[in-house]
């Protein structure tokens, strides 16, 4: 029996998807976190050095 022939069979396929499911999850996280925060962050004026917080400008940024 090939490798080409084991992965025909179903359980196989299954298996090797539960195994890199979490890989895919936890990849999928620190690409979109990173990519809203950005967008949310881009709706206000935001000062690093600190004052009065964040304040909502809207589209206007």
């Amino acid at each position: 029996m090939s490798a080409f022939d084991r992965l025909k069979d179903p359980s196989d396929k299954a298996l090797a998807f539960m195994l890199l499911a979490p890989a895919f999850i936890l990849l999928a996280l620190i690409v979109v976190y990173p990519i809203g925060r950005l967008i949310w962050n881009s709706f206000f004026d935001l000062r690093l050095s600190g004052g009065s917080g964040a304040q909502f400008v809207g589209i206007e940024n």
